[in-house]
């Protein structure tokens, strides 16, 4: 049986003129629909919403990658 992967990637360098470039690369199969909506409500608890990285403050931005480290979905 085949299984569906979906790959989500995004970059980050832009905004340092090419000092420093980061890559990150996620692969889910089954758990797709329950991470997409764990990241929603992490966006939505740190406050970070919609708004691009730039946009956001540190303290948003801050919560917003502390928050997936302790939850047991990731």
């Amino acid at each position: 049986m085949i299984q569906k992967r979906y790959c989500y990637v995004d970059e980050s360098g832009q905004d340092t003129q090419g000092q420093l470039f980061i890559v990150a690369v996620v692969i889910v199969g089954e758990e797709r629909k329950l991470l997409q909506q764990t990241c929603l409500e992490i966006e939505a608890l740190s406050r970070k919403g919609t708004r691009k990285w730039a946009r956001s403050n540190s303290i948003r931005r801050q919560a917003y990658i502390n928050d997936p480290l302790n939850r047991s979905e990731f």
